[in-house]
């Protein structure tokens, strides 16, 4: 996915997200509910988030100098890191608590009718983020093997805050049926599952974002294949010892192709073996660092 698709999205989930938290406030100000509260503080987190992955998306453009040969493209794993640790737990405990206050001394909720259309806006609002977030997700990919495998973590963030979302709203909805027509405690019943919700995705999230800061390699799967192609394509070469690989940015990884190539071999065909490896890896990977090492030759 291209940095423009991935910056639109978060700028749809922006837009979103504040003129949601506005609706959810006016809300909390109505029915005094507190899974209306936790929603809205959610949703100006969300807000939050955005930025954060909107700075990061920007700083990871900048191009490498002698501090940082291989460019700043990981500073979009940092920030969506931050976002994971900091706004989304805050949101997660903000809501927590509020959940279980609630829950202690429950309130009666009123106004139910405004809030309920409200809620259906705000649900409409988050569904079409979280369908704007999933266009490049492939249609047979389920959505958790999606996030495990992306690199696109502006991305990632933004459809894992929006499902958030979702769901929180969809249980906030039931719940404040449930707290008028039955007992008020149901209301915060639904603060405490948002909250539960939010804090799952978020250890969900740290993991694979951690995964990409230390530099993931390709999966061993995309690395045999790889090797496959080498083989097929470029002749030459007598083994390949490794083909080593970390993730640096979106879809961006630096590669590393050890490779023994033929005795026969003068300087010229280690030089055209050296480029067709490159253009190889390179049509899968465009964005991508190649380094070619002829182990056997520069024992010799």
């Amino acid at each position: 996915m291209s940095n423009h698709s991935s910056n639109k999205a978060v700028i749809i989930s922006l837009i979103g997200n504040l003129s949601i938290a506005t609706l959810k406030v006016g809300g909390f100000l109505l029915t005094k509910s507190s899974a209306m509260l936790s929603e809205a503080v959610h949703s100006f987190a969300d807000s939050g988030n955005q930025v954060l992955l909107l700075i990061g998306a920007q700083r990871a453009k900048k191009k490498s100098d002698h501090r940082f040969n291989f460019g700043y493209s990981p500073q979009e794993f940092l920030f969506s890191f931050i976002v994971a640790i900091v706004l989304f737990s805050l949101g997660s405990l903000v809501s927590l608590y509020e959940g279980i206050e609630h829950i202690i001394h429950p309130e009666s909720i009123h106004n139910i009718g405004i809030v309920l259309v409200l809620l259906f806006c705000a649900i409409a609002v988050e569904g079409y983020s979280l369908w704007e977030g999933l266009k490049h997700k492939p249609k047979k990919e389920s959505l958790y093997s999606y996030l495990k495998k992306t690199t696109d973590s502006t991305t990632a963030v933004v459809v894992i805050e929006n499902y958030a979302a979702l769901v929180g709203l969809v249980a906030s909805f039931v719940c404040i049926l449930l707290a008028y027509y039955i007992h008020p405690i149901f209301d915060g019943i639904g603060a405490t599952f948002t909250g539960v919700v939010l804090g799952c995705l978020s250890i969900f999230l740290a993991v694979e974002l951690s995964h990409l800061i230390t530099g993931e390699s390709l999966s061993r799967a995309d690395t045999y294949r790889i090797n496959l192609l080498i083989k097929k394509h470029c002749g030459g070469i007598e083994k390949i010892n490794y083909i080593y690989s970390r993730v640096n940015g979106n879809n961006e990884y630096i590669f590393i192709v050890s490779i023994d190539p033929m005795d026969s071999d003068n300087g010229k065909d280690i030089e055209d073996i050296s480029h067709k490896i490159k253009q190889l890896v390179l049509a899968k990977y465009p964005t991508s660092k190649v380094f070619v090492d002829f182990s056997k030759k520069e024992l010799e």
